[in-house]
């Protein structure tokens, strides 16, 4: 469902609740928190986008992918001293 959901976006389809519905299933699963912060961010909504890089990271301290994704995030608002 997470999976899917970035390229539901691309296509100009809605896709939040697919997000939503993988975060139910599973809320533990750090990889759903980067498919939902990659579809935020396709979206141009890059608080839930960090917020969901962040969450992912918290279940997955040593994912560096995190990091660099919440870094490419503050890098594409301009905020390049907290990326």
């Amino acid at each position: 469902l997470a999976l899917a959901a970035p390229a539901r976006h691309a296509q100009g389809k809605p896709a939040a609740h697919w997000i939503a519905s993988a975060l139910a299933l599973a809320p533990d699963d750090p990889q759903i928190y980067y498919f939902a912060g990659e579809y935020w961010l396709a979206a141009n909504n890059y608080a839930a986008s960090i917020e969901a890089f962040w969450q992912g990271a918290v279940r997955d301290p040593d994912g560096a992918v995190f990091y660099a994704a919440i870094a490419n995030v503050l890098a594409q608002t301009g905020d390049t001293v907290g990326a």
